[in-house]
């Protein structure tokens, strides 16, 4: 290679440390799980509308760890380890709103009554709020999604989840 253009500099990401430092955690991902010279060109598409968003000049301090979210969750539905968040991982019965857990050993959700089945502490509760927003970051709506008022209970448990499963796949 002998020349380059810069096509975006992402100015607003590059003055803003809080930006910078999410967009260093979404590359750190992408790094992780993308290995050679990737053609998925969903996965390049991904990764750029990430970044215009964290980029945007009016976006809020709430909705840039919601990017980071929107980006890991939808990065895994590419990369085809999309979570099945409508039935158990382990008996495959469809999830009833009650004590829903995340496993990573079973590398997704488990419903109450498998629960028991699975070796003591290698699952931990999931709020159904959690859920429903992973939910909704996998169907791409930026118009619902921009309205979101998430609580930091329910980022801590999109914290936990995403880093868990992270963890598992890498």
């Amino acid at each position: 290679m002998t020349d380059a253009i810069l096509l975006d500099g992402f100015k607003n990401l590059r003055k803003d440390f809080a930006r910078l430092t999410i967009a260093r955690k979404i590359a750190e991902v992408f790094i992780g799980l993308v290995s050679g010279q990737e053609k998925d060109e969903r996965l390049w598409r991904l990764l750029a509308e990430t970044f215009e968003r964290l980029d945007a000049e009016n976006v809020r301090p709430g909705a840039r760890d919601l990017i980071y979210h929107y980006f890991v969750w939808n990065f895994l539905s590419v990369l085809g380890y999309q979570l099945d968040l409508y039935h158990c991982s382990f008996c495959q019965k469809r999830l009833v709103p009650e004590n829903i857990y995340f496993s990573p050993k079973e590398k997704g959700l488990v419903c109450s009554s498998c629960q028991n089945k699975i070796k003591p502490g290698s699952s931990f509760i999931l709020p159904l709020s959690a859920i429903k927003i992973i939910r909704m970051l996998l169907e791409k709506d930026w118009t619902v999604l921009a309205r979101l008022k998430i609580g930091d209970e329910d980022f801590a448990s999109l914290k936990t989840i995403s880093s868990h499963y992270l963890r598992q796949i890498e």
